[in-house]
């Protein structure tokens, strides 16, 4: 039987999560507050592309953390 840890289904997860966010980029820029408030401060285009940079962090953390490298902490 196969066995999946949690940090695999977490690291699947957070890749998840933000591939779907990636595809929304848009729609949270322009609908929610913080969205609204990073086209504030960078400008439409730089929004976009710091939105999308975060979420890409997050694609790379996830899959490291799935894959196993990046072990969370164990208290």
């Amino acid at each position: 039987m196969l066995k999946v840890s949690h940090d695999t289904i977490m690291g699947s997860g957070i890749v998840f999560l933000c591939l779907v966010l990636v595809v929304q980029a848009n729609w949270i820029l322009v609908q929610t507050r913080k969205g609204q408030r990073l086209i504030a401060l960078c400008g439409p285009v730089g929004a976009l592309w710091a939105l999308r940079s975060l979420l890409l962090a997050g694609i790379a953390f996830g899959s490291l953390l799935a894959i196993g490298v990046v072990h969370p902490i164990r208290w």
